[in-house]
């Protein structure tokens, strides 16, 4: 049974977060915005 997560953010925590899982066999979604800069 393959498991999903979704991480929403971004940051060093998410990021760390998602390699620990995708070494588990984990599938990893991502959801960023990014805020237009003036």
């Amino acid at each position: 049974m393959n498991n999903r997560i979704g991480i929403i953010g971004s940051g060093t925590a998410g990021l760390q977060l998602a390699y620990s899982l995708k070494m588990n066999s984990m599938s990893l979604y991502f959801f960023h915005q990014q805020l237009p800069t003036a």
